[in-house]
């Protein structure tokens, strides 16, 4: 489902025995704050805090699944300590890692790393700048904030740090994804062109939301760095159930792509150009909507509202 959040606990009780064995203790260099690592959608959360081997910085598994989360799958193979990567918005789709191995295994080709495939605090750490350029995205180290930057984050300002509250990180990261450019896959539904524009985000996301313009909704996802479409559908007037869509009353017409199922409530912003406000709330799992506020949307370039019911369920 394309809300729920991709885990792999699996692979920590997997670890959990090679751990015991292992016996090799990373050099770990010092540095003055903990390193943090800053994507699009703000700084990551990270299970075991990333550290600097040898200059290379090593992150967990689980860490580098929080880069792209709706792009990537990971499984792990006991008997042959080896953890697979599946990315599946690039040509080079699989890598394959294996504790104590100095490469990576790339679709089948063999990929030098700078520090081997270890294990540390109970995970499976790996270099983060060899695996997020194997993913096709950019890596910066701002050696001034003690940060590592994959891909484009011109949007955040530099005072964003994890000490602030997820609130506040999340607050920016849907004003940046809401900027995005938007990737309409064919055919394109026509909308009744209204001069309100809803947008939908799960309750704690980011980077996946739907936008209903009047008449014809979408679903989108972050990918590379663009909203990407992944279903579309136009409605009319008439009261309807939705399975899975409760927060949209009325009969579908037609749509195109797979039709997404919303498991969490959601938080909506809506932007009347006529009298320019944004009106924001919540929506329950049962449809219920709940306005919370208004503001004058000129007041949201850089971030948008979240209300205290969501900052209180981020915690």
């Amino acid at each position: 489902m394309p809300f729920s959040n991709l885990h792999i606990k699996f692979l920590t009780t997997c670890i959990l025995t090679t751990a015991l064995l292992s016996t090799a203790t990373p050099s770990i260099s010092a540095a003055t704050k903990p390193i943090e690592v800053v994507t699009a959608t703000g700084v990551v959360a990270t299970d075991v805090p990333p550290y600097m081997l040898k200059g290379t910085v090593m992150v967990s598994l689980q860490t580098i699944q929080k880069i792209q989360p709706s792009d990537i799958r990971l499984t792990w193979d006991q008997a042959k300590q080896t953890a697979t990567l599946d990315y599946t918005d690039n040509a080079q789709s699989a890598l394959q890692f294996q504790v104590g191995s100095t490469y990576v295994n790339v679709d089948g080709k063999h990929v030098t790393l700078a520090q081997p495939v270890l294990i540390h605090n109970k995970r499976v750490m790996v270099p983060l700048r060899a695996i997020s350029q194997l993913m096709g995205l950019s890596v910066q180290w701002d050696h001034k904030q003690n940060r590592i930057v994959i891909g484009n984050t011109d949007h955040l300002s530099s005072s964003v740090t994890s000490t602030d509250s997820l609130a506040q990180q999340l607050a920016v990261a849907r004003r940046h994804t809401l900027n995005l450019k938007q990737v309409i896959v064919p055919p394109e539904l026509p909308s009744m062109g209204l001069m309100t524009v809803t947008s939908y985000f799960p309750i704690g996301v980011s980077n996946q939301y739907f936008q209903d313009n009047g008449g014809r909704i979408i679903y989108y996802e972050v990918r590379n760095n663009q909203a990407q479409q992944l279903w579309a559908a136009t409605y009319d007037n008439k009261p309807a159930i939705n399975k899975g869509l409760l927060f949209l009353p009325y009969q579908i017409t037609k749509e195109v792509g797979t039709r997404p199922v919303v498991s969490t409530p959601l938080a909506y912003y809506k932007i009347n150009a006529s009298v320019d406000n944004l009106f924001y709330g919540l929506v329950d799992i049962n449809g219920n909507q709940q306005e919370i506020g208004r503001v004058d949307a000129s007041s949201t370039k850089q971030a948008l509202p979240v209300i205290e019911q969501e900052s209180t369920d981020l915690k």
